[in-house]
């Protein structure tokens, strides 16, 4: 199986071709890097910049291209600083999937920060004893700190070589001279400060840094001093030397990258300011990055084995309660989900990781009746697919999407493109069962406010009993499930008797 990862960032795309084999084999076959400054004034007006957009989808079809013509199977793609701060980004996300069919997930900074950590510290020889990580980006920078490969803490700074550029410096030489550069580094200070310093951070000695940034300054490290390391008595220099200095000066800088010249100075202060921030006395670089901490997501379809985190789920409650659901309510809804995933383990048979969607899929159900009551399922769907929920690929937001989308018909709907679209054959079956199930979910729901909905589940050849004990039956949970069962009984292949207590 072939997959393609797009890292849309604030400056460059980067594409990434993997050939993946059974138990989580794979070999990159094929990777290229586009700078297209997307995020060209978007710090400065809040806006994407026309050509900018252009650059961009053109972008994009080109991978879809080479996608093709290399048989890639899945395209996984996600978008970063820039995405999160348009204010038209989400026409600009529209205009990449009408003209090549390529869905765009809007990572959240924590997020991204923690997928940068997880990408480094499985590959990184180098990531051993205590470090820091630090990803300097156009639009955000990412800094973790951790301890013999666990991640202790970690942030995302807005402190991005495009935003800064754009808000302090201005140009090269900075406008302001000397002034624009000292203005630069306090709000860099007073930044880092406000996080590392106010919750104490442990200190590091070394940073590894993740970004082309990093490792140009790397690079220039290397040919000038002939370290391998980046010390910060080389970098207060370098930016003595370059605050002075136009594009083409910096350009001609020994192992410059000449198309990062004009973002350079601010990246250097970020790393200097960073190194400062954590007690570090050298840097160096990394080839690993955020893209590998989204491979590392899509190997767990190859891993059934492999234990899953749960993506960031208080995010899911907190923005869950934006659409007006009391919070002992979700929290209600979250533990009904456990139990009914647990009751029912003897009949879907599925591992603990599909738990996570099923609760996702429960809190935002019925998120839809904040816009309308009529068609509801259709608006879920839709704030599901379109708001900035923390999933790391976009087959899940079509996953739990999908669910709320279908969670109130009462019989199966032929297969959708989002359902056949679903990485794995095993991902398409899963689906089912948890719908199966989110139905039983929606009929013991209206149990509440009791806060209680104690059922017994016995699984007898081609039947499943369902007794409802006293505290959970009430006549509209059996007309309930009476109603949703069809869809129960077509999945599993098994008829659901409903037995109640309090009726016998």
């Amino acid at each position: 199986m072939r997959i393609a990862i797009i890292d849309l960032g604030t400056n460059s795309i980067r594409f990434d071709v993997h050939e993946m084999r059974s138990r989580a084999q794979t070999s990159l076959i094929h990777r290229e890097k586009l700078m297209v400054r997307l995020g060209e004034n978007v710090f400065l007006t809040g806006r994407l910049d026309r050509r900018a957009i252009r650059r961009t989808v053109q972008a994009f079809a080109h991978f879809r291209q080479v996608a093709s013509d290399l048989g890639v199977v899945r395209i996984v793609a996600f978008a970063t600083s820039a995405m999160r701060e348009a204010s038209d980004s989400r026409q600009m996300l529209m205009k990449i999937k009408k003209a090549t069919r390529i869905n765009v997930r809007v990572i959240s900074g924590e997020e991204e920060a923690r997928l940068i950590a997880q990408g480094i510290l499985k590959r990184e020889k180098m990531a051993r004893g205590s470090f820091g990580l630090l990803d300097i980006g156009g639009g955000s920078t990412e800094v973790s700190v951790c301890r013999e490969g666990r991640l202790l803490r970690s942030e995302s700074f807005p402190l991005g070589v495009a935003r800064l550029q754009q808000i302090f410096l201005k140009a090269s030489p900075p406008q302001g001279g000397a002034k624009s550069v000292r203005r630069l580094r306090q709000h860099i200070r007073d930044l880092l400060e406000n996080k590392i310093a106010s919750e104490k951070w442990p200190l590091v000695p070394r940073l590894i840094g993740s970004s082309g940034t990093m490792r140009t300054l790397a690079r220039m490290a290397k040919r000038q001093t002939g370290s391998k390391f980046i010390e910060r008595e080389w970098l207060k220099d370098l930016i003595d030397q370059m605050s002075d200095m136009s594009v083409r000066e910096i350009a001609g800088l020994e192992g410059m990258e000449p198309k990062r010249a004009d973002l350079i100075l601010a990246g250097t202060l970020v790393l200097d300011e960073t190194m400062r921030a954590l007690g570090a006395t050298k840097a160096t670089a990394t080839d690993y990055s955020l893209r590998d901490g989204i491979l590392d997501h899509e190997l767990v379809w190859l891993e059934p084995n492999r234990p899953h985190r749960p993506a960031e789920f208080t995010d899911f409650l907190e923005k869950a309660q934006k659409f007006g659901l009391e919070k002992n309510r979700l929290r209600w809804l979250v533990e009904l989900a456990g139990l009914v995933f647990q009751k029912f383990r003897a009949v879907h048979r599925l591992e603990n990781v599909w738990l996570n969607y099923l609760r996702v899929a429960v809190l935002f159900r019925d998120t839809g009746k904040t816009i309308s009551p009529v068609g509801y399922d259709k608006h879920s769907h839709y704030i599901v697919k379109h708001s900035d929920l923390p999933f790391a690929a976009t087959w899940e937001s079509d996953f739990v999407a999908q669910l709320c989308l279908q969670h109130e018909t009462p019989t199966l709907e032929t297969p959708s493109e989002e359902i056949n679209s679903f990485p794995t054959h095993k991902a398409q079956m899963a689906f089912y069962k948890l719908l199966g199930l989110l139905q039983i979910i929606d009929a013991l729901d209206s149990a509440f406010p009791r806060r209680v909905c104690p059922v017994r589940v016995k699984v007898l050849g081609r039947k499943v009993l369902l007794r409802l004990t006293r505290g959970s039956s009430t006549e509209l949970v059996v007309l309930k499930l009476q109603r949703k069962k069809e869809v129960f009984e077509h999945v599993f292949h098994k008829k659901l008797i409903i037995e109640n207590e309090i009726a016998q």
